[in-house]
């Protein structure tokens, strides 16, 4: 199971529509409930601080992250079948 970097509660930025998983548990029922997808590529929008990212990283045969808040996308999750994508809505 991963572990989570911190146990402070992320700043939440409301305008993005961001909550934060903080439960093990049902982070691994989440990726469970996908069956297997040893074989398939996954798109995970939004992966935030990584918890469940980690888990289907480990499962699936590619997965892409797509993040919109540069300040949690900065934060890399290191696995050979992950690739993570910021698509701010306000670039510089």
């Amino acid at each position: 199971m991963p572990k989570v970097a911190s146990t402070r509660r992320p700043k939440q930025k409301p305008k993005l529509g961001q909550h934060f998983l903080v439960s093990e548990s049902a982070a691994m029922r989440m990726a469970d409930a996908l069956g297997d997808v040893s074989e398939s590529t996954v798109l995970e929008i939004g992966p935030g601080r990584g918890v469940i990212s980690s888990l289907l990283a480990k499962r699936a045969r590619r997965l892409i992250a797509v993040e919109i808040d540069r300040s949690k996308s900065s934060k890399p999750i290191f696995f050979p079948s992950i690739s993570i994508l910021c698509l701010d809505p306000n670039p510089d």
